[in-house]
């Protein structure tokens, strides 16, 4: 492959990664675009990751630097002192996760597209797979691809924003690539301390207000889910709404007008019901009826009737209703043993 191409530098944080860097670094140097280096952010690993990098890094027919963070915290925290101590030449980066396994043309594919319609920022579909790296996207009714309302992939805020609304967060943030040199323009790049789990979803809504992104429409990376995940973790139990919420909010509040987003906005609100319906049944499994109502009714308020016409949202909203109406008739024990043997 010509050396004119631009390089890429793969940037991979990891903490205790040692049942799954191997694949992961594997299916990097396994790629079609060859003109890359690997840099590994190591957050203070206690398992052997580090003597498999080093083992990975003595065979391998690319570069890969090991940096250690000696400040433990959350994976953006990694991620954002990773991008802080970057010392690469390379033109582009890629964020990729250290349990992922990535498809040998995801960066040929993403290259291709930041070239080719002057973008700063580019991500990719994927499919998911579990701890023994079985396909679970079906079991997981899980949809792969872009939502239908999207009509070109490429796209600036007021587009995204409104397919953000629509349809929740689509990005598959270990997917992206971007150039250099917007990181100075994006402090921090990662608010970990504002949005935590959905800091990712902030910093991509920060970049469209800036430059295009866009989504290269073909599954090329394999996205792990495993029981070990702090996402996975942070929703068992949860009974607060989701950080989404709180990133979104954000950008409403900021947004220069708002009756263009209208339509988008009775979407989003149902989205909030639901969550809070989550939530609800999180309060009945610890037994706390008192905060489960005071969620369920307002995910009941947040419902939209006009959207609700729509079959797909009934669910949801009708058995947030019943169970809402049972506690107020004091059917507590009936409640609560319904929602220790859900999953929402």
């Amino acid at each position: 492959m010509s050396s004119n191409l631009p390089l890429v530098c793969v940037c991979i944080p990891v903490y205790n990664g040692a049942k799954t860097i191997a694949k992961t670094i594997e299916s990097v140097l396994a790629q079609s675009y060859q003109n890359f280096e690997i840099i590994v952010c190591d957050n203070l690993s206690t398992d052997n990751t580090l003597q498999i990098i080093q083992d990975l890094t003595l065979s391998a027919s690319k570069k890969i630097t090991v940096i250690s963070n000696p400040n433990k915290g959350s994976a953006e925290d990694n991620w954002n002192y990773l991008l802080s101590n970057l010392t690469t030449e390379a033109e582009y980066i890629a964020l990729y996760h250290a349990d992922d396994i990535y498809h040998k043309e995801i960066l040929k594919n993403e290259v291709n597209l930041l070239q080719n319609n002057e973008l700063k920022a580019v991500f990719t579909l994927c499919r998911l797979i579990d701890e023994n790296d079985e396909d679970i996207t079906i079991k997981k009714k899980y949809n792969p691809y872009l939502p239908k309302t999207i009509k070109s992939p490429v796209f600036r805020f007021e587009d995204f924003f409104k397919y953000i609304l629509h349809h929740k967060n689509f990005i598959i943030t270990p997917t992206c690539m971007f150039k250099k040199e917007i990181i100075p323009t994006i402090v921090p790049f990662f608010d970990n301390t504002k949005f935590k789990s959905s800091s990712d979803l902030d910093t991509w809504l920060r970049i469209s207000k800036q430059y295009k992104i866009g989504v290269v429409p073909e599954i090329l990376q394999s996205y792990r889910i495993s029981t070990t995940q702090g996402s996975y973790l942070i929703k068992q139990g949860r009974t607060e709404p989701a950080d989404f919420f709180k990133v979104v909010d954000s950008h409403i509040e900021s947004l220069p007008e708002i009756e263009s987003y209208k339509a988008e906005l009775r979407y989003y609100r149902i989205l909030k019901s639901n969550d809070l319906t989550i939530c609800a049944v999180n309060f009945l499994k610890n037994e706390d009826t008192d905060n489960a109502m005071l969620f369920l009714r307002d995910a009941i308020r947040n419902s939209n009737y006009l959207v609700l016409k729509r079959f797909k949202y009934i669910k949801m909203h009708l058995f947030a209703f019943v169970i809402y109406s049972l506690l107020k008739l004091k059917f507590n024990y009936l409640c609560i043993n319904t929602a220790k043997k859900i999953t929402l």
